[in-house]
């Protein structure tokens, strides 16, 4: 009877420290899929704020060809 309370208490106790373990995997785990979650949106957001800002200079210079090419024709029509 003795025995059967040592190895259910050991089972118990083994049971216990296998949840702890993997809990705190768990935890890591979901700390690094965190933290890379966080520095891929960062990346993210640059990204597409470099994109915009890119976009924006495109427009201003096809604005300034299209007013070169306006004084281009106007000074072919006075010459």
């Amino acid at each position: 009877m003795m025995v059967k309370f040592i190895i259910f208490t050991i089972w118990i106790i083994c049971s216990l420290a296998s949840m702890v373990i993997v809990g705190g995997c768990d935890y890591r785990s979901n700390k690094l899929l965190t933290e890379q979650s966080t520095t891929f949106e960062k990346e993210l957001a640059y990204k597409q704020r470099e994109q915009n800002e890119l976009e924006m200079k495109l427009r201003k210079a096809q604005e300034d060809i299209q007013k070169l090419e306006r004084q281009l024709e106007c000074r072919d029509e006075n010459e």
